[in-house]
């Protein structure tokens, strides 16, 4: 009985499960050949982790990062998908909401707000000046079933693409 368990324990695949000890929701990916990687959501704080190898934690979206996918715009774009995602007008109520995607001059091509921030006055003054007319943002924030978890992760993480990502997994891990 005990080795059946062992063994389904650490066969190829992934698993899901609740870890009571450390108060995190655990997803492992167990290849044949090769390190775990498990990702972990901190149930306190509601951010992505990740751990090679039941090694040190390093944000999750540092690792997704560094796996393609090409930055914080399309993080999003892939957790919430299309309908966790609007494109709405620039005015005031924008004001407290969250740029979904990096908002560029339209001549220049200079991202002048990067995703995600927290759009305030200033920013929409911003957009009024570069003459930005929509933008997107994230659909739901502040309602009671919004899943910040990605979101949350971003905020914290300071990587902005593939190139820097990998640069802190190995910096992180080395």
């Amino acid at each position: 009985e005990r080795v059946v368990v062992s063994q389904i324990h650490r066969s190829p695949g992934v698993f899901f499960s609740l870890d009571e000890r450390a108060d995190a929701y655990i997803a492992k990916i167990i290849p044949y050949f090769g390190a775990w990687l498990q990702f972990e959501v901190d149930r306190d704080t509601s951010i992505l982790y990740a751990r090679l190898d039941r090694g040190k934690r390093i944000l999750g979206s540092i690792i997704l990062k560094a796996f393609g996918m090409a930055g914080n715009s399309a993080l999003l774009k892939e957790f919430y998908g299309s309908s966790g995602l609007e494109e709405v007008p620039v005015n005031m109520e924008l004001v407290g909401k969250t740029i979904a995607e990096d908002v560029a001059d339209p001549e220049t091509g200079e991202i002048f707000l990067e995703t995600p921030i927290e759009i305030t006055n200033e920013e929409v003054a911003l957009l009024e000046r570069q003459r930005i007319q929509r933008v997107q943002i994230l659909k739901g924030q502040g309602e009671p079933n919004f899943n910040s978890i990605m979101l949350k992760s971003l905020l914290k993480d300071q990587t902005r693409d593939t190139a820097e990502a990998l640069e802190e997994v190995f910096r992180y891990f080395s």
